[in-house]
């Protein structure tokens, strides 16, 4: 579970990346989790009014204060800074300056603390099971909540002051989205970087609501005590099997949160839906206010695409120094009407944004701000290639080209009536523990199977080399039976209680490379969705596997 909640929180987090230019100092690690660095830790304002006044432009009593806040942001202090900021707030509660200072530091510290998050399983270990679950269930609600509360302060300040000249300069800004400083902003932030933070905060507080929205009830210890012993050797099967039993274990698992759940899915709609547009007006006003040489941000046009500069990046040569260099994000005019699309698809039910139109390109987008930002690094994950090689558009190019255009995807309905990610899921049975548990699925390759059903491919998921395989219907006499569709597969074709994912999913199996028009797509079955997924999946996942 340590490792789980590791990892969910962490990918939220990179879509808070900044960065850096050269030359800048090797800043210390801070502690986040003492006390004196959390936000709620108390800073005195005396200390930080005696910076000195030659230390600022002498326009104001709050300008002293500015910048003795800006020095916590400096050393990467961004607790204690954000502690300082909103004590300022207090005297001058309508300042542009603070009311962004306290947006930047709460974004930052707001990062940092999603890295850091984790979930000791053994101090759980002892007491009744039952309240044990309960608790935990509901601390995941709060911990999720917690950390969404962050961003949730952040856009509403930088809200506050859309629209307002804006000159905000910092000689660092260290993120720490690993054990060293990954990004480093330098220089001078203005009302462009104002509708690009808020862009940032609406994508993280929309996956937050996502996370938040789901009930996390069942037997939390019996899933903790699985992933020790099985962590390193896990495979389909033993991972079927404890999906199968927490959902059996309790109703509640990974449907709406009772308390928030429908506001929170309510909240993602409005943020993921609002995030594409205001990325693209962030893009317009940098480009409307020129680029000096010592702006944080800048944009170049190339045609058809936009390069957008943040003088933020970190990265270190072979002694460990830091090296700081701008990082640099081309999105082409593909990413940019995938932007576009999606945003439109949420915001309007029934109106059908497919793979390659708008989840690709929005995909291709995050995953390169992530690899960019240093998250995977920080987390110690290694991939086969380097994917922050790729432009947002490569990336998006490359899994169009790997993999058809054969879902469409309808959000806005979703979102306005959603269930849980426990709809998602395939049909399940258990007769008790996890080895006697199951998602429902079935293989078209009979000969290959052991005899727990099981294939010998890779991660027992797929069908074995060189296995007969043969096309034909399942599930006989169940109301989830598929007919052949034609394609013999290695992969595993799936029950569904309901393929459309509660009208989410359309499925067109002869599709239009690289467009977003979704007229001709139909309401997902079980035999068209298992034979889209294979048509998804067939090329990439033994790659994945191997």
């Amino acid at each position: 579970m340590k490792k789980l909640v590791f990892l969910w929180v962490a990918s939220l987090a990179a879509a808070c990346g900044g960065g850096a230019k050269s030359g800048g100092p090797d800043v210390p690690l801070p502690d986040l989790t003492s006390g004196d660095n959390r936000p709620d830790a108390e800073v005195a304002p005396d200390t930080v009014r005696d910076t000195g006044p030659d230390t600022v432009n002498d326009t104001g009593p709050e300008a002293a204060i500015i910048e003795g806040c800006k020095k916590q942001l400096e050393i990467g202090e961004s607790g204690r800074a954000l502690k300082c900021f909103e004590a300022a707030l207090a005297d001058w509660p309508d300042d542009t300056n603070l009311l962004f200072g306290a947006a930047l530091a709460e974004l930052v510290y707001g990062s940092e603390l999603s890295i850091m998050v984790t979930s000791a399983p053994g101090q759980f270990a002892n007491g009744d099971q039952q309240s044990q679950n309960e608790y935990l269930g509901a601390e995941f609600h709060s911990i999720f909540m917690r950390l969404r509360s962050f961003f949730v302060n952040a856009a509403q300040r930088l809200e506050r002051i859309q629209g307002r000249d804006l000159h905000f300069e910092v000689s660092a800004c260290p993120i720490f989205l690993g054990l060293k400083p990954t990004l480093n902003a330098r220089g001078v932030f203005d009302d462009g970087d104002v509708l690009l933070m808020q862009a940032i905060a609406d994508v993280v507080i929309g996956f937050y609501d996502f996370l938040a929205g789901q009930d996390f009830t069942t037997e939390v210890m019996d899933m903790i005590y699985f992933i020790k012993d099985n962590l390193g050797s896990a495979d389909f099967k033993a991972i079927s099997g404890v999906l199968a039993y927490l959902l059996d274990a309790d109703s509640r698992f990974l449907t709406l949160e009772a308390t928030d759940g429908q506001a929170l899915f309510e909240d993602a709609r409005e943020r993921f839906g609002s995030a594409g547009p205001r990325l693209l007006a962030a893009l317009d006003r940098i480009r409307e206010l020129g680029d000096s040489a010592n702006d944080v941000t800048f944009v170049e046009d190339t045609g058809d695409s936009v390069r957008l500069h943040f003088s933020m990046g970190v990265t270190y040569d072979s002694s460990g120094k830091p090296v700081e260099e701008p990082l640099v994000f081309e999105l082409s005019g593909k990413v940019q009407d995938g932007l576009r699309n999606a945003s439109e698809s949420i915001l309007k039910p029934g109106r059908l944004t497919t793979l390659h139109g708008g989840v690709f390109p929005v995909l291709g987008l995050i995953v390169s701000t992530v690899a960019r930002a240093g998250v995977l690094k920080g987390l110690n994950v290694s991939l086969p290639i380097d994917i922050g090689a790729f432009e947002p558009g490569q990336l998006s190019d490359l899994l169009c080209t790997m993999m058809p255009n054969a879902l469409a995807f309808d959000w806005g309905t979703f979102f306005t009536k959603p269930t849980g990610l426990r709809g998602w899921l395939p049909v399940w049975e258990s007769k008790g523990g996890p080895e006697e548990s199951r998602l429902v699925c079935e293989w078209e390759c009979p000969e290959d199977l052991d005899a727990s059903g099981y294939p010998s491919g890779k991660f027992r998921m797929l069908c074995g080399e060189g296995a007969t395989l043969t096309d034909g219907p399942h599930f006989e006499g169940q109301p989830w039976k598929t007919e052949a569709d034609g394609v013999a597969s290695a992969l595993p074709v799936f029950a569904f209680k309901d393929p459309t994912l509660d009208g989410l999913l359309y499925v067109n199996l002869s599709p239009t490379p690289m467009s977003d028009d979704a007229t001709s797509y139909k309401p997902a079955t079980t035999t068209s969705l298992n034979a889209a997924m294979g048509m998804l999946l067939s090329g990439l996942l033994p790659l994945l596997l191997k």
